[in-house]
Protein backbone atom coordinates (compact mmCIF):
# COMPACT_ATOMS: atom_id res chain seq x y z
CA UNK A 1 0.00 0.00 0.00
CA UNK A 2 1.38 3.34 -0.79
CA UNK A 3 1.94 5.55 2.26
CA UNK A 4 -0.56 8.11 2.96
CA UNK A 5 0.52 11.64 1.81
CA UNK A 6 -0.88 15.07 2.91
CA UNK A 7 0.06 18.97 2.46
CA UNK A 8 -0.49 20.94 5.65
CA UNK A 9 -0.62 24.67 5.01
CA UNK A 10 0.32 26.80 7.98
CA UNK A 11 -0.33 30.61 7.20
CA UNK A 12 1.28 33.09 9.74
CA UNK A 13 -0.26 36.26 10.99
CA UNK A 14 1.29 39.41 12.56
CA UNK A 15 0.27 40.29 16.10
CA UNK A 16 -0.05 44.23 15.28
CA UNK A 17 0.54 44.72 19.43
CA UNK A 18 3.39 42.04 19.58
CA UNK A 19 4.87 43.72 16.46
CA UNK A 20 4.75 47.10 18.21
CA UNK A 21 5.96 46.15 21.38
CA UNK A 22 9.20 44.25 19.69
CA UNK A 23 9.23 46.62 16.78
CA UNK A 24 13.35 48.56 17.26
CA UNK A 25 14.75 51.24 16.09
CA UNK A 26 15.28 51.53 12.07
CA UNK A 27 17.91 48.89 10.67
CA UNK A 28 20.50 48.22 8.57
CA UNK A 29 20.96 44.72 6.69
CA UNK A 30 24.48 43.26 7.07
CA UNK A 31 26.50 40.10 6.06
CA UNK A 32 28.55 39.11 8.35
CA UNK A 33 31.82 37.59 6.40
CA UNK A 34 34.60 36.64 9.02
CA UNK A 35 34.78 39.15 11.77
CA UNK A 36 32.95 42.07 8.90
CA UNK A 37 29.70 43.37 8.94
CA UNK A 38 28.88 44.88 5.32
CA UNK A 39 25.73 46.75 4.83
CA UNK A 40 23.57 45.63 2.02
CA UNK A 41 23.07 47.95 -0.85
CA UNK A 42 20.95 45.98 -3.01
CA UNK A 43 19.82 42.09 -3.89
CA UNK A 44 20.30 40.72 -7.35
CA UNK A 45 20.50 37.46 -8.95
CA UNK A 46 19.63 36.15 -5.55
CA UNK A 47 22.21 37.62 -3.30
CA UNK A 48 23.10 40.27 -1.91
CA UNK A 49 25.56 42.90 -3.07
CA UNK A 50 27.74 44.88 -0.61
CA UNK A 51 30.60 47.69 -1.21
CA UNK A 52 34.05 46.27 -0.80
CA UNK A 53 36.93 48.57 -1.41
CA UNK A 54 34.70 51.54 -3.21
CA UNK A 55 33.18 49.10 -5.36
CA UNK A 56 30.04 47.13 -5.17
CA UNK A 57 30.21 43.54 -5.81
CA UNK A 58 28.39 40.02 -4.46
CA UNK A 59 28.74 39.35 -0.85
CA UNK A 60 29.60 36.22 -0.04
CA UNK A 61 27.08 34.95 2.31
CA UNK A 62 27.68 33.52 6.08
CA UNK A 63 25.05 34.60 7.47
CA UNK A 64 23.14 38.18 7.63
CA UNK A 65 22.44 40.08 10.61
CA UNK A 66 20.41 43.40 11.12
CA UNK A 67 22.49 46.32 12.96
CA UNK A 68 20.97 49.61 14.37
CA UNK A 69 20.79 52.38 11.33
CA UNK A 70 20.72 56.02 12.15
CA UNK A 71 17.08 57.05 10.93
CA UNK A 72 14.67 56.07 8.32
CA UNK A 73 15.09 57.18 5.07
CA UNK A 74 11.89 59.48 4.58
CA UNK A 75 9.83 57.53 1.90
CA UNK A 76 7.19 55.52 2.05
CA UNK A 77 6.22 51.91 0.31
CA UNK A 78 2.67 50.69 0.13
CA UNK A 79 2.64 46.56 1.04
CA UNK A 80 -0.89 45.20 0.20
CA UNK A 81 -1.88 41.32 0.30
CA UNK A 82 1.15 39.99 1.93
CA UNK A 83 1.15 35.99 2.73
CA UNK A 84 3.88 34.30 4.42
CA UNK A 85 3.06 30.80 5.59
CA UNK A 86 4.74 27.12 4.89
CA UNK A 87 3.03 23.71 3.74
CA UNK A 88 4.46 20.76 5.02
CA UNK A 89 4.12 17.11 3.62
CA UNK A 90 3.50 14.10 6.20
CA UNK A 91 3.75 10.92 5.65
CA UNK A 92 0.94 8.03 7.47
CA UNK A 93 0.39 10.53 10.56
CA UNK A 94 3.52 11.18 11.20
CA UNK A 95 5.37 14.22 12.06
CA UNK A 96 5.33 16.85 9.15
CA UNK A 97 8.49 17.43 7.59
CA UNK A 98 9.87 18.51 4.20
CA UNK A 99 8.51 22.45 4.82
CA UNK A 100 7.69 24.28 1.52
CA UNK A 101 7.80 28.66 2.29
CA UNK A 102 6.12 30.90 0.36
CA UNK A 103 6.35 34.93 0.44
CA UNK A 104 3.71 37.41 -1.73
CA UNK A 105 3.27 40.94 -1.67
CA UNK A 106 2.11 43.67 -4.06
CA UNK A 107 4.36 46.69 -3.51
CA UNK A 108 3.71 50.52 -4.52
CA UNK A 109 5.28 54.04 -4.11
CA UNK A 110 4.91 57.27 -5.40
CA UNK A 111 8.41 57.86 -6.21
CA UNK A 112 10.30 55.64 -8.79
CA UNK A 113 12.24 54.08 -6.88
CA UNK A 114 15.12 51.48 -7.17
CA UNK A 115 17.10 48.60 -5.99
CA UNK A 116 14.32 47.90 -3.19
CA UNK A 117 14.20 44.54 -1.27
CA UNK A 118 12.62 43.22 1.45
CA UNK A 119 14.01 41.58 4.44
CA UNK A 120 11.60 39.25 6.84
CA UNK A 121 13.20 39.07 10.74
CA UNK A 122 12.02 35.59 11.97
CA UNK A 123 11.73 35.12 15.28
CA UNK A 124 11.16 31.27 15.28
CA UNK A 125 10.31 28.46 18.30
CA UNK A 126 12.66 25.93 16.07
CA UNK A 127 16.05 28.15 14.98
CA UNK A 128 15.90 30.86 16.81
CA UNK A 129 16.34 34.63 15.10
CA UNK A 130 16.09 34.08 11.01
CA UNK A 131 16.50 36.43 8.37
CA UNK A 132 15.96 36.39 4.61
CA UNK A 133 16.00 39.02 2.04
CA UNK A 134 14.49 39.40 -1.86
CA UNK A 135 14.50 41.38 -4.36
CA UNK A 136 12.02 43.86 -5.27
CA UNK A 137 13.64 45.59 -7.96
CA UNK A 138 12.41 48.71 -9.39
CA UNK A 139 9.21 50.23 -8.14
CA UNK A 140 7.98 52.95 -10.69
CA UNK A 141 5.75 55.95 -10.00
CA UNK A 142 2.22 54.51 -8.78
CA UNK A 143 2.71 50.97 -10.49
CA UNK A 144 1.96 48.03 -8.75
CA UNK A 145 4.56 45.22 -8.77
CA UNK A 146 4.14 42.01 -7.08
CA UNK A 147 6.77 39.25 -6.06
CA UNK A 148 5.91 35.42 -5.59
CA UNK A 149 8.38 33.16 -4.25
CA UNK A 150 8.14 29.38 -3.21
CA UNK A 151 10.84 27.17 -2.20
CA UNK A 152 11.55 24.25 -0.05
CA UNK A 153 13.02 25.09 3.24
CA UNK A 154 13.88 22.61 6.26
CA UNK A 155 12.40 25.03 8.79
CA UNK A 156 8.62 25.18 10.38
CA UNK A 157 7.85 29.19 10.86
CA UNK A 158 4.31 28.15 12.14
CA UNK A 159 5.25 29.58 15.82
CA UNK A 160 6.91 32.24 16.30
CA UNK A 161 6.75 36.24 14.87
CA UNK A 162 8.11 38.27 12.18
CA UNK A 163 8.74 41.64 11.39
CA UNK A 164 8.63 42.99 7.86
CA UNK A 165 11.44 45.71 6.67
CA UNK A 166 11.45 47.47 3.58
CA UNK A 167 14.84 48.97 2.31
CA UNK A 168 15.91 50.93 -0.45
CA UNK A 169 19.56 51.12 -1.91
CA UNK A 170 20.10 49.82 1.36
CA UNK A 171 18.18 52.38 3.92
CA UNK A 172 15.48 51.23 5.71
CA UNK A 173 11.90 52.97 4.71
CA UNK A 174 8.57 53.23 5.72
CA UNK A 175 6.26 50.81 4.74
CA UNK A 176 2.16 49.74 5.59
CA UNK A 177 3.01 47.30 6.88
CA UNK A 178 4.18 49.08 9.95
CA UNK A 179 1.74 49.45 12.92
CA UNK A 180 0.35 53.60 12.57
CA UNK A 181 1.73 54.09 15.99
CA UNK A 182 5.13 52.73 15.66
CA UNK A 183 5.52 54.93 12.23
CA UNK A 184 4.40 58.46 13.61
CA UNK A 185 6.64 57.84 16.34
CA UNK A 186 9.55 57.21 13.84
CA UNK A 187 8.54 60.04 12.15
CA UNK A 188 8.24 62.11 15.09
CA UNK A 189 11.86 60.88 15.82
CA UNK A 190 12.84 62.25 12.18
CA UNK A 191 11.87 65.38 12.47
CA UNK A 192 12.71 66.23 15.61
CA UNK A 193 16.10 65.39 14.72
CA UNK A 194 15.97 67.68 11.89
CA UNK A 195 14.97 70.65 13.62
CA UNK A 196 17.43 70.02 16.99
CA UNK A 197 19.09 73.37 17.62
CA UNK A 198 17.43 75.41 15.03
CA UNK A 199 16.43 78.70 16.84
CA UNK A 200 14.18 80.11 13.65
CA UNK A 201 13.24 78.04 10.41
CA UNK A 202 10.25 78.21 8.09
CA UNK A 203 8.45 75.15 7.60
CA UNK A 204 9.69 73.34 4.43
CA UNK A 205 8.72 70.09 3.09
CA UNK A 206 9.90 66.49 4.13
CA UNK A 207 8.03 63.67 2.38
CA UNK A 208 6.43 65.50 -0.55
CA UNK A 209 4.95 62.89 -3.02
CA UNK A 210 3.60 64.82 -6.18
CA UNK A 211 -0.23 65.10 -6.96
CA UNK A 212 -1.21 62.57 -9.74
CA UNK A 213 -2.13 64.27 -13.09
CA UNK A 214 -6.01 63.59 -13.68
CA UNK A 215 -6.78 61.03 -15.96
CA UNK A 216 -9.63 62.74 -17.31
CA UNK A 217 -7.23 65.48 -18.61
CA UNK A 218 -4.94 63.32 -20.61
CA UNK A 219 -5.93 63.73 -23.74
CA UNK A 220 -5.96 67.44 -23.98
CA UNK A 221 -2.97 67.68 -21.86
CA UNK A 222 -4.75 71.01 -20.09
CA UNK A 223 -2.50 72.35 -17.54
CA UNK A 224 -3.86 73.26 -13.95
CA UNK A 225 -3.38 74.88 -10.76
CA UNK A 226 -4.89 74.24 -7.25
CA UNK A 227 -4.20 76.08 -3.61
CA UNK A 228 -4.53 74.33 -0.96
CA UNK A 229 -4.48 75.86 2.68
CA UNK A 230 -3.39 73.64 5.16
CA UNK A 231 -2.29 73.59 9.46
CA UNK A 232 1.26 72.08 9.68
CA UNK A 233 1.85 70.95 13.74
CA UNK A 234 4.79 70.98 15.44
CA UNK A 235 5.55 67.50 14.45
CA UNK A 236 5.06 68.17 11.23
CA UNK A 237 2.14 66.39 10.29
CA UNK A 238 -0.64 67.79 8.08
CA UNK A 239 -4.24 68.56 9.32
CA UNK A 240 -7.40 70.52 7.75
CA UNK A 241 -6.22 70.90 4.27
CA UNK A 242 -8.59 72.94 2.60
CA UNK A 243 -8.73 73.92 -1.49
CA UNK A 244 -8.79 78.08 -1.68
CA UNK A 245 -9.03 78.04 -5.56
CA UNK A 246 -8.52 75.02 -8.08
CA UNK A 247 -9.02 75.44 -12.59
CA UNK A 248 -11.44 72.38 -12.00
CA UNK A 249 -12.67 69.98 -9.30
CA UNK A 250 -10.44 66.69 -10.56
CA UNK A 251 -7.20 68.78 -9.95
CA UNK A 252 -8.43 69.52 -6.62
CA UNK A 253 -9.04 66.19 -5.50
CA UNK A 254 -5.89 65.00 -6.62
CA UNK A 255 -3.95 67.82 -5.19
CA UNK A 256 -6.08 67.20 -1.34
CA UNK A 257 -5.22 63.37 -1.79
CA UNK A 258 -1.41 64.25 -2.32
CA UNK A 259 -1.58 67.32 0.45
CA UNK A 260 -3.13 64.54 3.28
CA UNK A 261 0.20 62.49 2.91
CA UNK A 262 2.99 65.10 2.71
CA UNK A 263 5.36 65.77 5.79
CA UNK A 264 6.89 68.76 6.87
CA UNK A 265 9.81 69.99 9.27
CA UNK A 266 7.78 72.49 11.07
CA UNK A 267 8.01 76.21 11.89
CA UNK A 268 10.75 76.79 14.13
CA UNK A 269 10.45 79.75 16.57
CA UNK A 270 13.14 80.70 19.84
CA UNK A 271 14.42 76.95 18.96
CA UNK A 272 10.85 76.13 19.75
CA UNK A 273 8.53 74.19 16.62
CA UNK A 274 4.82 76.02 16.40
CA UNK A 275 2.39 75.14 14.44
CA UNK A 276 1.16 77.13 11.51
CA UNK A 277 -0.81 77.52 8.44
CA UNK A 278 0.01 77.83 4.55
CA UNK A 279 -1.15 78.27 1.58
CA UNK A 280 0.66 76.75 -1.00
CA UNK A 281 -0.04 76.49 -4.90
CA UNK A 282 0.31 73.67 -6.73
CA UNK A 283 1.27 73.68 -10.96
CA UNK A 284 -0.21 70.51 -12.64
CA UNK A 285 1.32 69.36 -16.04
CA UNK A 286 0.14 66.73 -18.34
CA UNK A 287 3.24 63.86 -17.84
CA UNK A 288 5.82 63.54 -20.98
CA UNK A 289 4.04 60.92 -23.26
CA UNK A 290 0.96 60.67 -21.56
CA UNK A 291 -2.44 60.29 -24.17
Amino acid sequence: MWPRIFWRAIFLSVNAAVLLASAKAQQTLCVVEGDKMLPVVKMSEDRPWVVKNGKTAKAIVHRYTLASAEEFLPLFITVRDFSLGTESLSMNNSSPANYHYHVSAVFESVYRLEDVFIVLDMDTKEAGKVIFAYEVGTLESRVARGLKLNFPNNLNFAEGHYQVHMFVKGREVFHSQQPFEYREEMWDRLVARRINAVQRAAPKPLFAPPPDYPALFRQDKAPGRVVVSFRITPRGAVLDPVVVEATAPEFAEAALAAVRVWRFLPKVEESKAVETVVSLPLEFAAPVGSK
